[in-house]
């Protein structure tokens, strides 16, 4: 039986746009991005609970590189609605991001709690992604979301093993 642990929203699709755009295909990356704009919606999924740093970085991350190649609107707009739904798992006490994060609860405006495990790389990521996404948008609220973040690690970093590192 098939299995998609990336919500139903195309990964392989999103993931290939940049690639599209890079090897100058471009009737086919027009086709690409055309289903990318008319067929994924992030306001809904098959898969729950998802993983918010494999979304960050294969659907926003994907999205915003695409859309720095090719200048295509579109892309911008659905980088913008990934955000604004990844937003929504940073609505925890502490800001952090729940790695892996019911979707549907959200949905419902079911309280969220603060994430009790998380790996460096999954909190690190979303810098890069939200940050780009602020700067293309010149909306704030995605670089003040990963703003924790970064203060978090910077508060940290002299006191792990290797200091600094």
């Amino acid at each position: 039986m098939p299995k998609d642990s990336f919500g139903g929203w195309g990964a392989t699709l999103v993931d290939s746009l940049d690639t599209l755009w890079i090897m100058d295909l471009r009737d086919e990356f027009d086709i690409a991005v055309n289903a990318v704009y008319n067929n994924i919606s992030f306001e809904t999924t098959t898969t729950n609970p998802i993983s918010v740093f494999e979304t960050s970085i294969r659907f926003l991350g994907g999205l915003l590189s695409a859309y720095d190649l090719s200048g295509d609107d579109r892309l911008l707009s659905k980088a913008r609605d990934v955000g604004d739904m990844l937003y929504k798992a940073f609505d925890t006490p502490s800001r952090l991001p729940i790695p892996k994060w019911d979707f549907h609860a959200a949905e419902r405006g079911d309280k969220q709690s603060d994430p009790t495990g998380l790996l460096l790389a999954e909190l690190g990521s979303h810098a890069m992604e939200f940050t780009r996404l602020s700067l293309l948008t010149k909306d704030p609220k995605y670089y003040e979301t990963i703003a924790c973040i970064t203060d978090l690690l910077s508060k940290t970093q002299i006191k792990t093993k290797v200091p600094g590192l």
